[in-house]
């Protein structure tokens, strides 16, 4: 504590001008029966740092559910000396997890993207342009990514980003999605639907001098991703919850979603409330089909 300058919610600063965060995320795997009901809570983590930008935790997981049978899993690291990136990991097995594999290349020991909320495509897109490894048309991997802020230039939001190997990544289309708020970030992997890609996505607000984080949906071409069809209203808010879950949290007024699976007529959207709870809210998927196409 001789070292401390100030203690605050989330972090500490020391005497050194430099700040430590108070925590280090790791992820943890629940299993749900057939009803989403909690069957098995694993408290050991499913994924430990391996590298020196991971030793400061790993956060904000997604899982893709790719076309040919693979799994991606990625996560951000934030590092007081290299900033926030991400990281992509496959398995074939998402109910057991002990065989991640690290995405690789020839030259690259693993795949890391610059920025976060980086939320793969489940199957491969058309490459929007031509370049010294892809032409233009031809089958890559896509996906969401917020880069990191660009100090009087731009704020943080959503890009998509493109890929011949799930390591090297261009060609970034910038979204225009923001409607009210002041910066927006990914939420879920994108699901194929018949009039397009639907993306659940969050925007945030300054009320009353803190931030407020909601869900809401856009559909996405399915030729051309980076063209946005419609955007909504928003769809998940922190009053949503505010019966089953009334504290504030660790960080006030945040739903933050992560997932969105479509079962059939239902669909589950997967969000962090507070960063404190997970939660699960389900819909009929014909009512989220019409609320995303709703202009």
């Amino acid at each position: 504590r001789k070292d401390f300058k100030k203690i605050r919610k989330k972090e500490v600063d020391l005497k050194n001008g430099t700040s430590r965060l108070r925590h280090i995320s790791l992820p943890r795997m629940v299993i749900l029966n057939k009803n989403r009901n909690i069957s098995e809570r694993r408290q050991e983590p499913i994924i430990y740092p391996s590298w020196e930008e991971e030793r400061f935790g790993l956060e904000d997981v997604r899982i893709t559910s790719f076309e040919d049978g693979r799994y991606f899993i990625t996560y951000a690291t934030p590092h007081r000396g290299f900033g926030v990136n991400s990281h992509v990991l496959s398995t074939r097995n998402i109910k057991d997890l002990k065989n991640l594999e690290r995405v690789t290349s020839d030259n690259t020991p693993h795949s890391e993207v610059e920025g976060k909320d980086v939320a793969l495509f489940p199957e491969k897109v058309p490459s929007p342009s031509t370049t010294e490894i892809m032409q233009k048309g031809d089958p890559v991997y896509g996906s969401f990514i917020r880069p990191n802020g660009f100090p009087d230039i731009k704020t943080p939001g959503i890009c998509i980003s493109y890929a011949p190997d799930l390591v090297h990544w261009g060609q970034k289309h910038i979204l225009t999605v923001s409607q009210n708020g002041e910066v927006t970030g990914t939420g879920s992997p994108p699901v194929k639907r018949p009039y397009g890609w639907l993306e659940a996505y969050h925007e945030t607000t300054i009320e009353k001098g803190k931030t407020k984080y909601v869900t809401k949906l856009m559909a996405l071409d399915l030729k051309e991703p980076w063209k946005i069809l419609t955007l909504t209203p928003t769809f998940l808010d922190r009053e949503d919850f505010r019966k089953i879950l009334p504290d504030d949290g660790y960080v006030e007024e945040v739903v933050f979603t992560t997932g969105m699976i479509i079962d059939g007529d239902r669909t589950d959207f997967h969000s962090g409330i507070g960063d404190k709870w997970s939660v699960l809210a389900s819909f009929y998927t014909e009512d989220v089909d019409k609320f995303v196409r709703t202009k």
